[in-house]
């Protein structure tokens, strides 16, 4: 949703980018100041749920079986109709939605599929695009700077995009009640950033030089040229 209210204590954004015709989403989380405590309950509930997703997303596994671990964790949870207040995932490629997935689909993964996780919980969501390979999925939308949780997944460490908390200026020396040594851990002070100049700065911004207004998601691919995204 779009609008010019003022941001006030966290928001959620979402990107789809695209680059010689393929599409790559990713969806975030930002807070200023202060994590909520229901948006931290929700988010640590999230991020088994998405690290599930991603580990069996797998070469040869059909999405219904894939969705079928997925929702046993939303079970375990307690939130077995979660999943339908957003849709959870989908195919992408030449379009940002080739495929979407449902309950009981039949579509079976192959080698070279890229995916697009974006499960919610309550307030919380995140998403990252996958590539299907035969060594097993591969994140494409993870960053080394972005903060980061890991999750137990079948004996394995699934990485998980954590929450990135902006700090004003006013509120640097101010304790924060909400904090706990565990919200600490998987939060990145968005004040520590290196700006664009500096050799350390962010390498998940990209420069957009947009030869069109029209929006990305229109089929006709007329009005943009691969360099519409720069490196």
């Amino acid at each position: 949703s779009y609008g010019e209210d003022r941001v006030e204590h966290f928001a959620t954004i979402s990107c789809t980018a695209r680059r010689w015709g393929l599409h790559a989403s990713v969806t975030r989380a930002v807070c200023l100041n202060t994590v909520p405590a229901n948006l931290w309950d929700a988010y640590q509930k999230l991020a088994l749920i998405h690290g599930t997703a991603l580990y069996f997303s797998r070469h040869q596994m059909n999405l219904r079986d894939v969705w079928k671990r997925v929702h046993r964790i939303y079970e375990k949870f307690g939130m077995p109709c979660e999943w339908m207040q957003s849709d959870q995932a989908e195919v992408t490629g030449f379009r940002s939605c080739e495929h979407r997935l449902t309950p009981d689909d039949d579509y079976v993964l192959q080698e070279s599929t890229p995916l697009f996780w974006h499960p919610s919980a309550g307030e919380a969501a995140v998403g990252d695009t996958l590539l299907v390979t035969a060594r097993g999925p591969e994140l494409l939308t993870r960053s080394g700077v972005w903060p980061e949780m890991s999750v137990l997944v079948k004996g394995h460490q699934i990485p998980v995009s954590g929450l990135l908390r902006v700090r004003s200026s006013s509120a640097e020396s101010d304790s924060d009640p909400e904090d706990t040594d565990d919200v600490q851990a998987s939060l990145f002070d968005g004040t520590r950033i290196a700006d664009d100049d500096h050799e350390d700065r962010m390498d998940s911004i990209w420069e957009l030089d947009l030869t069109s207004d029209r929006s990305i998601f229109e089929d006709d691919e007329s009005a943009w040229s691969e360099e519409s995204v720069l490196d």
